[in-house]
């Protein structure tokens, strides 16, 4: 086969990997009363409520993934956290990942996450709100220096073990 042929066909095969799931074409939670149905790496969720985008206490990254649904459980204790956290006047809570309204067979990058009782909370807390543009590309912050078992600098000088 010459070159144009194989990148052809490896561009081809690649788009298709691409293309949404019937999954990721769900746009609203299934109806009903919360329940997860079968495992970490190949389950999904009835009744997931949506965490809302807007809120005085909290800020909601990477919006354009559609990953802001959970157990309702879940959504209320991000919310009660994130007034606990600003009432002690630490910052804005960062929420990244959660889950998609329904989750089928896993495509995820992380795929042992559970779709109903996960959330990524970045560890900075900002005095600031960010911007549009800073939520959808956030950059976290490297915890451990390039010394092994020792923190950053701005998270002080305690070690760890492994």
């Amino acid at each position: 086969m010459n070159k144009t042929a194989i990148a052809l066909l490896a561009l081809l095969a690649s788009s298709a990997s691409l293309a949404a799931t019937p999954w990721q074409k769900i746009t609203q939670p299934v109806p009903g009363s919360a329940q997860s149905i079968g495992s970490f790496s190949n389950g999904c969720i009835v009744g997931a409520d949506t965490l809302p985008i807007q809120s005085e206490h909290y800020q909601v990254m990477r919006t354009d993934q559609r990953r802001y649904f959970g157990h309702p459980d879940l959504v209320m204790f991000i919310q009660r956290l994130s007034s606990q956290v600003s009432n002690l006047g630490m910052g804005t809570v960062l929420i990244g990942d959660m889950g998609c309204p329904l989750v089928g067979v896993s495509t995820a990058v992380m795929p042992a996450t559970r779709p109903d009782w996960d959330v990524d909370i970045f560890l900075q807390l900002p005095k600031t709100r960010w911007t549009s543009a800073q939520l959808l590309r956030p950059q976290a912050l490297d915890l451990v220096s390039a010394t092994v078992n020792t923190l950053s600098p701005r998270c002080g000088s305690q070690k760890f073990s492994a």
